[in-house]
């Protein structure tokens, strides 16, 4: 048996007599292929045909066969083997692009993001650094945290959290009044401490001080901000939960007010650019603390060029995260020398000078910029320049700021 098609006058196909639509191209194009199609089976003789009739018999049956073991496997079938009518497509909205700024580590951000950012307040939370405190937890989502002596050669953290929200925040320890300075210039930032010092001079009494500003102490105003550990001996056992200190603010009502400034910050230079080192050259950051010599506070910074983040190493160690036991890095590292003196109140207790200017070294890039900080008053963001007045453009990302007196023992390559 054969079939006989009949060839389309060639008028048809010529638009320049007849113009033709999209819909009749196409149909031209469906009957020349069939035409060519059964051209061809026409062509075949008997046992061809039959061979060629069995292997697409075969096909057929065998993707029926494999569309029912996917079902088995609860893939389940196609609308058109299911009954139901039409064809169900998934379509995946757009990614929203990154095109605002996390005003406190530079971080690129969705607008969502951004409004989320919008309705709560920055929060400080002071982290215990005692050799029975560590490891600690927390720091690795800190958006930006100040590294100070408290006294007797210890030093403490005061760790700022708002683009990022880790669950456990750790060990949570007392606060001095060097802390809300740095706590006042972040928009009136809110903080979690458990206790802070008491003194005869005004300018150690950190009590005092919250309560003269009216400052919004978590710590002394909230209620349930904090849980403690079987694990480690008090006081280095308290923890608290950014979730749960953003919500004890709502409920007291301590809302955002007015807009954060923002430091400025650029991009990573490309790897190209970075300082080409092997291990053994990559530059390192030494810091013992006002003369106490090498002790289990001092810190090392080194600079990994192919992340171009600097990791940090405590005591002769890594220093690692308490949850996820990853190293604890920084894209950018700054020294803010600053004058220490005696409370002189019959404790041990310090005072740092955080208001003026002074000396300061910014790393970054695998770089060191000698330059100096600033800060005019009490409300007034601490600033930092290079040697010719500029101010100093930070990295996306986490910054670390070790305020150290005047006379610690720096080395760096």
């Amino acid at each position: 048996m054969s079939f006989e098609l009949f060839a389309l006058p060639d008028f048809i196909i010529d638009e320049t007599i007849a113009p033709l639509g999209p819909f009749q191209r196409l149909k031209i194009k469906l009957a020349d292929f069939r035409n060519r199609l059964l051209g061809k089976w026409n062509s075949l003789d008997s046992k061809q045909k039959l061979m060629t009739g069995a292997a697409g018999a075969g096909i057929f049956v065998g993707t029926l066969i494999g569309i029912v073991i996917i079902a088995k496997k609860g893939g389940g079938l196609p609308s058109f083997f299911s009954g139901k009518k039409g064809i169900e497509i998934n379509v995946s909205q757009p990614e929203e692009p990154r095109d605002r700024m996390a005003l406190l580590d530079g971080v690129l951000i969705t607008k969502s993001q951004y409004d989320e950012l919008s309705n709560r307040r920055p929060l400080a939370v002071v982290v215990d650094n005692h050799l029975d405190a560590r490891p600690l937890a927390g720091l690795d989502k800190a958006d930006l945290v100040y590294e100070a002596l408290v006294e007797g050669g210890i030093t403490r953290f005061l760790a700022f959290f708002w683009r990022q929200t880790p669950e456990s925040v750790g060990p949570v320890r007392s606060i001095r009044s060097y802390y809300l300075d740095w706590i006042a210039e972040l928009n009136d930032a809110l903080f979690m401490h458990i206790g802070g010092a008491v003194s005869s001079n005004p300018l150690a009494n950190a009590l005092g001080i919250i309560q003269q500003h009216g400052m919004k102490s978590l710590g002394i105003s909230g209620r349930n901000t904090f849980w403690r550990v079987n694990e480690k001996q008090a006081p280095h056992n308290a923890y608290s939960s950014t979730k749960k200190l953003w919500e004890e603010a709502e409920r007291i009502g301590w809302q955002p007010e007015g807009t954060l400034t923002s430091w400025k910050f650029k991009s990573d230079p490309p790897k190209a650019d970075r300082p080409k080192t092997d291990e053994s050259q990559q530059q390192k950051i030494k810091i013992n603390w006002n003369g106490w010599g090498e002790t289990t506070f001092s810190v090392t910074w080194v600079y990994d060029a192919q992340k171009n983040v600097y990791l940090r190493e405590q005591g002769g160690g890594k220093a690692v995260d308490e949850i996820t036991n990853e190293q604890l890095f920084a894209k950018n590292v700054i020294l803010q020398y600053s004058l220490q003196t005696l409370a002189n109140d019959g404790t041990a207790r310090i005072l740092y000078q955080t208001i003026g200017t002074d000396k300061a070294l910014i790393f970054l890039d695998g770089k060191v910029i000698e330059g100096t900080w600033k800060k005019n008053n009490r409300l007034d963001r601490t600033r930092f320049y290079d040697s010719e007045g500029n101010e100093i453009e930070f990295n996306r990302g986490t910054t670390w700021v070790g305020v150290i007196p005047i006379g610690s023992e720096v080395e760096y390559e």
